[in-house]
């Protein structure tokens, strides 16, 4: 009876520290999501044509980069064929912030473009933040309005693009979740400006520049994140996956076109810390100069993850869940360089593993390891020489 006694006590000191609450795995991007306000006003819809209609119509703020006008918890419930928020023309800073806008009916009246969430037009130093996006034609249209910011907003259940950036230059789109909507974030060097209230529709092609696409993530919608146009930019730390929608015309076609990250008439891009995971291409790249492809991510189920039609891109340090070189002396770089299915892609150092899971130990649990590993051995020894003894 005192053996078993022991015994359980000896048990229960080696394994108590690991039967403890299980610590939660944190990949790198943390947690995400938006505090979106439950006390929303119920508002009309919003038509700015110039910067005296904001104070006309009662916006506080003065519309100088440290005081901007405002608008702010409103809830703008629109049916098809109309905007939650229009503003056009404007050159005083600007803030949409916590709203809520969304779109109601059976049908397309005008098509997607005429039923936009928040449309800017030639206006320039906005910010729309923490705002949510529901069943709408576009979330957010901007064209031609430059020295703008997306951020912090979730888009569901949008029939076309949650954001369409085009010919703007100077745009931040960061930390944006877009989930289950047709397309995700476009950016652009064609645009449509359709506006029902005004019976305007023309259209617009032009190049832009600087352009700052980080922290996003495009899921379960048809295409991730594309950047078409673009003179100068950085997209960097977004997510997409289980974006499916890729030719189905044989495996070139599917190659060709991708689902996760499409880059086309681009230059000067830096693309770095990008995850992709698809049934088809990760990251297609095509008639483009100067693309910096490094450090990302990418896992096809299906065919090769990255494509690079142009031949010009630089790839390096990346990781591709069809890379079948070894990594003998364990430095987590693979030995050999990675070829893609056409040979229009060379990196010389193909990762072995997901850039942000190098294996990290912390001090001071490696200390707390060892304590513990210490103590659990001596224990053991200490019965085993009792029983010897007795």
């Amino acid at each position: 009876m005192a053996h078993k006694a022991l015994l359980v006590l000896v048990y229960l000191f080696v394994m108590f520290p690991f039967a403890s609450e299980p610590r939660l795995a944190i990949d790198k991007y943390g947690t995400t999501g938006m505090s979106l306000t439950a006390d929303y006003t119920p508002h009309d819809p919003i038509l700015i044509t110039s910067d005296d209609d904001f104070e006309t119509q009662g916006w506080p703020g003065s519309g100088t980069p440290e005081d901007p006008f405002v608008i702010e918890a409103l809830s703008i419930d629109v049916a098809r064929g109309g905007h939650c928020m229009e503003l056009r023309n404007t050159r005083a800073s600007f803030t949409v912030r916590s709203c809520f806008l969304s779109h109601y009916g059976d049908e397309w009246v005008g098509g997607s473009h005429a039923s936009t969430g928040v449309k800017l037009f030639n206006s320039t130093h906005g910010i729309v933040e923490n705002s949510g996006f529901i069943e709408n034609g576009v979330g957010i249209y901007m064209l031609m309005s430059n020295n703008t910011m997306i951020k912090d907003n979730d888009f569901s259940g949008v029939a076309d693009d949650p954001i369409i950036s085009a010919i703007s230059s100077h745009v931040t789109i960061s930390n944006n979740i877009c989930s289950g909507n047709s397309f995700g974030i476009d950016v652009t060097k064609h645009g449509h400006d359709y506006s029902p209230a005004l019976d305007i529709l023309k259209s617009y092609s032009g190049i832009y520049n600087d352009i700052t696409v980080v922290n996003n993530t495009c899921t379960g919608d048809k295409l991730g994140i594309l950047i078409s146009g673009c003179m100068s930019g950085t997209i960097m730390n977004n997510t997409a996956f289980n974006n499916d929608y890729y030719w189905d015309d044989g495996e070139e076609g599917a190659m060709t076109r991708g689902s996760n990250f499409m880059i086309s008439d681009s230059q000067n891009l830096l693309f770095t810390n990008n995850t992709g995971i698809a049934k088809g291409v990760c990251i297609s790249i095509k008639g483009s100069l100067n693309i910096s492809v490094v450090g990302n991510s990418f896992t096809s189920h299906e065919f090769h993850p990255a494509y690079d039609e142009s031949k010009l891109a630089f790839f390096d340090y990346n990781y591709y869940s069809n890379y079948d070189g070894i990594d003998e002396d364990g430095d987590g770089i693979g030995d050999t360089p990675y070829f893609d299915l056409y040979g229009n892609i060379q990196d010389e150092h193909p990762l072995m593993y997901y850039p942000w899971c190098e294996p990290e130990i912390d001090s001071s649990d490696f200390i707390l390891l060892l304590v513990i590993g210490g103590l659990s051995i001596t224990a053991i020894i200490i019965v085993i020489l009792w029983f010897k003894r007795s």
